[in-house]
């Protein structure tokens, strides 16, 4: 019962913090920032109960860290409240991701992709680049729910295959299309953390991680149609020309909505002469109702985006302990100065960048080994390479951070992806990590290389 009620808090105050973050937008309310505020401190506490331990220490240290701070420097008290709400766009946006999902869900894309599959089919290969594609588009849209459809999709048309061949090739498809897709998300969080603490625009960013997502891809479809075609399948191609159109059409019209999004909120991001991700976040809930009406599916949409809120947005807690407690401790760190301080220590590796993407790089895959999660990583490199901004472009800082991050994806054996693709194909997690090591090397060496290029 007590859980229950913490449940339904949990739904409210989190509502509660979004709205008001929405009002602060539009309005200069002093009232309105110290209501946010009091309400993110109330988020915190809340949220603690039930999240995983390594969110409860890491949140605790930073909250703890930043008080000392703040009482070291005799900073003001009075302070605290306002200093929580600098990571609200965050939370905002995971609060809303959902409402975008809800309209995939209700539009029945898996019952055309599950068509698209099974058309002029012969062997492994060609299956391998289709469902890399499916998993590269539904994923920009569906973000984790993305894993469990794609994967139902696929179990049904190879049942035929080798077991250990099936597994195998399931996590390198699905795991790879998820971190080509998600390093240049208009809605990954990843991204909208380093804007927010490089202040680099996402605008800047696109057109570097873009091309190094669609290159990767290729060189995936590639390796994939030439590791796999040895492996025949016996599939029907009756009817394939006219089904492959409709199918691909489908496909196209949801990367044209991709694009409509973008584009959308690249002109509401200048116009209000806002941040770009504020922009993503407002425009998620209107642009989905909008899709869904042009569907025709309206209240059907409505009815499942309802139970979609009260079921989800509980669990956000994790990601409010976190971001709230990291918010607190980057605001105290700049207000106290801090940040000054650390700049001496980090000046050193300003002058050797290779050393410190390399660093970086390695030491983010390696971590998420041992159980961190990649969101903690990001948030604690983010802060150690503030002071560096001086010296190194922030938009290298922000590319080699982000691609060291998302490599993760496919092969951090207790990342979210990997240890939910564990769970559908009942393999030991560091089995998939061994299977998809060498891509995220790749992956991450790719934008390291990148990253270089732009100093």
């Amino acid at each position: 019962m007590m859980m229950w009620h913490l449940q339904q808090a949990r739904i409210w105050i989190y509502t509660i913090l979004v709205v008001l973050y929405f009002l602060s937008i539009f309005t200069d309310s002093h009232s309105v920032r110290e209501l946010m505020g009091f309400t993110a401190v109330i988020s915190l506490l809340i949220s603690f109960r039930g999240s995983y331990r390594l969110f409860q220490v890491i949140s605790t240290v930073f909250l703890l860290t930043g008080l000392l701070l703040l009482w070291h420097h005799q900073g003001s008290w009075t302070a605290i409240p306002d200093f929580m709400t600098s990571t609200v766009l965050l939370l905002a946006l995971l609060y809303m991701l959902p409402f975008m999902n809800s309209v995939i869900k209700i539009g029945r894309y898996n019952q055309q992709i599950n068509k698209l599959l099974k058309v002029r089919v012969s062997h492994l290969g060609q299956l391998y680049y289709r469902i890399s594609l499916v998993s590269y588009v539904l994923v920009v849209f569906l973000f984790l729910a993305a894993i469990p459809l794609i994967y139902e999709v696929i179990h049904k048309n190879l049942r035929q295959v080798h077991d250990e061949i099936r597994k195998k090739f399931v996590s390198q498809v699905v795991l790879r299309g998820f971190a080509l897709a998600t390093v240049w998300s208009p809605v990954e969080v990843f991204i909208a953390l380093l804007t927010h603490m490089l202040q680099v625009s996402y605008l800047s960013l696109l057109p570097w991680i873009l091309m190094m997502s669609a290159t990767l891809l290729l060189w995936e479809w590639a390796r994939g149609i030439l590791r796999y075609r040895k492996f025949k399948l016996p599939y029907e191609t009756e009817n394939a020309v006219k089904v492959h159109k409709t199918i691909y059409l489908k496909i196209g019209f949801l990367l044209g909505v991709l694009t409509a999004f973008i584009l959308l909120n690249t002109l509401v991001h200048r116009q209000l002469n806002t941040d770009f991700f504020t922009a993503v976040t407002m425009m998620i809930l209107p642009f989905s109702m909008v899709w869904s009406i042009f569907l025709n599916r309206f209240k059907a949409y409505i009815r499942y985006s309802y139970l979609v809120w009260k079921k989800q947005t509980p669990t956000l807690h994790n990601f409010m302990l976190l971001f709230l407690s990291v918010g607190f401790f980057n605001r105290v760190i700049q207000e106290t100065g801090v940040l000054d301080m650390l700049s001496v220590i980090f000046q050193q590796l300003a002058d050797h960048p290779v050393i410190l993407f390399v660093l970086i790089q390695l030491l983010s895959l390696f971590l998420t080994f041992i159980g961190f999660h990649p969101l903690v990583n990001i948030s604690l490199f983010g802060m150690f390479v503030q002071p560096l901004i001086p010296e190194i472009n922030p938009l290298s800082l922000a590319i080699v951070l982000l691609t060291s991050s998302v490599a993760t994806d496919a092969s951090g054996t207790y990342n979210s992806t990997v240890t939910m693709m564990s769970g559908l194909l009942r393999v030991n997690p560091y089995r998939i990590t061994g299977w998809n090591l060498g891509f995220s090397l790749l992956y991450g060496s790719a934008g390291t290389l990148i990253a270089l290029l732009l100093l």
